[in-house]
């Protein structure tokens, strides 16, 4: 049985309601001090509060501060609003390549400003010659390479796709995540579970993307992002298939998701993934990102339990 969080429910989700605050305010001072236009301000008003109060990256490094208890209140606070900074920076890029041909160059240049303020907060924790910036910098590589291979191979209806692939984007996309653990590893000078927390950061976002992939896969069909999920659809409709409007494409498409297995796989990969991430949170101690871990976990046979019972009540009414 886990042990009581080191933090409340209530208490992080005053530092969720802190942080978001910050991320308003610093909205409000580059408006003021640049002189954006109202339509502008409008657009980034509108991407902050779509932020849910509730979103976990809002209070995320107190997720593993159980496992390093010796760093100051304000360095957590410090590093939650720098991530939150950087996670706006980070939609805006992948909003830019989801949408080719309709780039928004106001949209790029003005939360460039956020990923500039982020940095400008870690320096403040650490010189530059930590090594800190050695994790920073592996962990953004990790992240430039998964986008450009995503980019570069998976954009595509006649795109291949396989496992590996998969969980090479699944990880890479989200390394950066693991950037607040590295920070709390240096500032504390205990590295040793360190390994175990990203490595359940990692198994974290390949469960995740399983499970998001398959709670969005019509809308990804619709933006042409052609997840592992889609591409293993396909494999099963003839090729001509592939040419059908979208509506009719997308109604081929959903027979074979939920009447062929693939559903239920995908849901039983997120919760072995899931599982194993629930597993090493609880070896290195940290019991508020090991709920956040399960309740997802939970979900997942929420879904397939949902899943099942509607199978059987169309198959029921044949």
């Amino acid at each position: 049985m886990l042990p009581s969080p080191a933090a409340s429910p209530m208490g992080l989700q005053e530092e969720g309601a802190r942080c978001k605050a910050s991320l308003r305010a610093f909205t409000q001072r580059v408006v003021d001090r640049l002189g954006v236009s109202e339509l502008e301000a409008d657009r980034l008003r509108k991407c902050d509060a779509s932020i849910n109060d509730g979103n976990v990256y809002l209070y995320f490094p107190f997720c593993f501060s159980e496992a390093f208890a010796t760093v100051a209140l304000e360095d957590l606070r410090i590093l939650g609003f720098s991530g939150i900074l950087w996670m706006s920076y980070m939609r805006a890029q992948d909003n830019t390549i989801d949408d080719a041909g309709s780039v928004d160059l106001h949209r790029l240049f003005l939360r460039d400003l956020y990923l500039r303020e982020s940095l400008h907060l870690l320096y403040r924790l650490f010189p530059y010659d930590s090594r800190f910036w050695h994790f920073y910098s592996t962990y953004y590589d990790e992240y430039a390479r998964a986008v450009l291979f995503e980019v570069a191979d998976h954009s595509s209806i006649e795109s291949t796709y396989d496992t590996v692939d998969f969980h090479r984007i699944a990880k890479g996309k989200a390394a950066m995540a693991k950037y607040p653990v590295a920070a709390q590893a240096v500032l504390s000078g205990r590295d040793d579970k360190m390994p175990m927390i990203t490595e359940s950061l990692d198994c974290f976002h390949v469960g995740y993307q399983y499970w998001d992939d398959l709670v969005d896969w019509k809308q990804d069909l619709a933006n042409s992002k052609f997840s592992l999920l889609l591409a293993n659809a396909l494999k099963q409709v003839p090729p001509e298939t592939r040419t059908l409007p979208l509506d009719q494409l997308r109604l081929k498409i959903a027979r074979v998701v939920y009447h062929s297995g693939l559903a239920e796989e995908q849901l039983d990969h997120s919760f072995t993934w899931l599982e194993r991430a629930y597993e090493l949170a609880v070896e290195a101690g940290c019991t508020t990102w090991a709920t956040h871990v399960r309740a997802l976990q939970k979900q997942t046979v929420v879904l397939k339990t949902d899943l099942r019972s509607l199978m059987s009540k169309q198959q029921a009414s044949r």
